[in-house]
């Protein structure tokens, strides 16, 4: 009988519904699995003793506590010393394997050497206005920047804020202190309510957050589902972009039940609430939650006067548990967007983000382990992962130079023919704050600061180690496509 066009497309139906009954698809994605997993790029460890050794994760300020398992002189293993790590921490033992590492000077895009970078830096010294950005000050380096700003004639010497010194630039207004001095005492707080600012994915480094979580609250206010709001005590829906009106709501709240004496928004509670989303009865709820389990702070993710305001009404400025200043902390600098666009050059340090960059058509020379941005300019490659030994007084922790680096790279230290000076633990105590509200500051509406603060992005390499790209998908840090993963 002559096969119908019915009976073969039942029949190919039939064999494409059997293949999902037999091992061939699982095989191959177990195969496509372990491919990936198995770079050609990626060392294999090889035989011999293994030893565990102890230094500090470098790719962010937090400084995170490592145990480094070697073997032959290589890092086959990362775990952390004091707690967790974040996903990239786990793969960063692989970054220096990948393909796009920077080994050999570069000059808008084409092959150099170091003589012919020195002698234009040199040159654009004696030729005008020199800036040197620092992305992590307070370390040894920052020391032989500041000095070679100081004897360079015209030089100056700026820093990349950190993105707590971003959200704290609004207190340091109102008391009077720079932004340096100026911290969350969150060792002694017991609530925190946080403005859609994103405090368990990674802000303030994964130990630090897995140590103090249990002993403090957290409320998350925010307009999108985040993981901190996943596993925050209490969530409270509002409008997108209205940390300030609920920050002024809260603040008549407290007024109106007599839990905080200060001036007032010139917005009404209903106004302000109605703006914010939130009904009046949530509103002074959380408002006597706050004044109830003091010391308690609220943070926002941007630099909000009205967030400022609020702490200070709720006596969270200059109180342990709260916003605290302390000595220490590293000398009042410049921030790299105060720079005049007028600079000859600017010599960026490889702690710089790739995405950061004086305003200005200047000559840049910026210091990199990977390439992954805009190459015009000197590129100049940096010691990778735990190949160069880093201190960060601010936490106490170092990190190790336990590796091995490639033939034709060199710090920065070095290439301004500066010596890394020895380290000097820095006692960071806490020190009298006195920060009175004697008006409500009138506040921009969100997103017309220019800065914002990328709280989990404060310091992103060029390239991702697989290990840590499949880490940061699983555990939803850092989705395929970029951006939050919503709810």
């Amino acid at each position: 009988m002559k096969p119908t066009r019915r009976d073969v497309l039942a029949l190919g139906g039939g064999a494409v519904a059997s293949v999902f009954f037999t091992p061939i698809p699982w095989k191959l994605l177990d195969d496509a699995s372990i491919w990936t997993q198995n770079w050609s790029w990626i060392p294999q460890p090889v035989k011999g003793p293994v030893e565990w050794k102890e230094s500090a994760c470098a790719l962010c300020p937090a400084s995170c506590g490592l145990r480094v398992k070697m073997a032959g002189g290589y890092a086959v293993g990362l775990s952390g010393k004091d707690g967790a790590l974040c996903a990239l921490g786990y793969g960063a033992h692989q970054m220096n394997w990948h393909p796009q590492r920077l080994t050999v000077v570069r000059h808008n895009g084409q092959p150099s050497t170091w003589a012919a970078a020195e002698a234009a830096f040199q040159k654009a010294c004696a030729e005008g206005p020199v800036a040197i950005v620092d992305g992590r000050p307070g370390r040894g380096a920052s020391q032989v920047y500041r000095q070679f700003a100081e004897k360079t004639p015209g030089a100056l010497y700026a820093v990349i804020r950190t993105p707590e010194e971003e959200a704290l630039r609004p207190v340091a207004a109102i008391a009077g202190v720079p932004v340096e001095r100026l911290g969350y005492d969150l060792e002694n707080t017991k609530l925190v309510l946080s403005l859609s600012a994103p405090l368990l994915e990674g802000w303030g480094g994964p130990q630090r957050v897995q140590r103090l979580w249990p002993a403090m609250q957290i409320i998350q206010a925010e307009a999108e589902l985040s993981r901190t709001g996943t596993c925050a005590a209490r969530r409270v829906q509002i409008k997108p972009g209205s940390e300030a009106m609920l920050a002024m709501a809260l603040a008549h709240a407290l007024l109106d039940e007599k839990l905080a004496t200060g001036p007032r928004p010139a917005m009404s509670l209903a106004e302000a609430a109605a703006l914010a989303g939130v009904e009046l009865d949530e509103v002074k709820g959380l408002a006597r939650t706050l004044a109830a389990q003091r010391p308690s702070v609220v943070i926002s993710a941007r630099p909000e006067p009205a967030v400022a305001a609020l702490n200070v009404l709720l006596g969270a400025v200059g109180a342990e548990g709260g916003i605290v200043a302390r000595n220490g902390a590293p000398a009042p600098a410049k921030s790299m967007d105060e720079l005049p666009g007028t600079l000859r050059a600017a010599l960026l340090d490889s702690t710089v983000p790739w995405d950061r960059r004086p305003a200005g058509a200047q000559e840049v020379f910026r210091f990199a382990a990977w390439r992954g941005g805009d190459e015009q300019g000197w590129m100049l490659p940096a010691p990778g992962f735990l190949e160069e030994a880093t201190d960060n007084p601010a936490t106490g922790a170092r990190a190790e130079a336990l590796l091995k680096p490639p033939a034709g790279v060199k710090t920065t230290v070095a290439f301004l023919g500066g010596e890394l000076p020895a380290a000097q633990p820095v006692e960071s105590a806490i020190v009298p704050l006195t920060c009175k509200l004697a008006a409500w500051p009138s506040a921009a509406p969100n997103g017309q600061d220019g800065r914002t603060a990328a709280w989990t992005a404060a310091w992103t390499p060029a390239v991702l180690a697989p290990l840590a790209t499949k880490l940061h998908q699983e555990s939803k840090l850092m989705p395929a496509g970029g951006g939050r993963r919503q709810a």
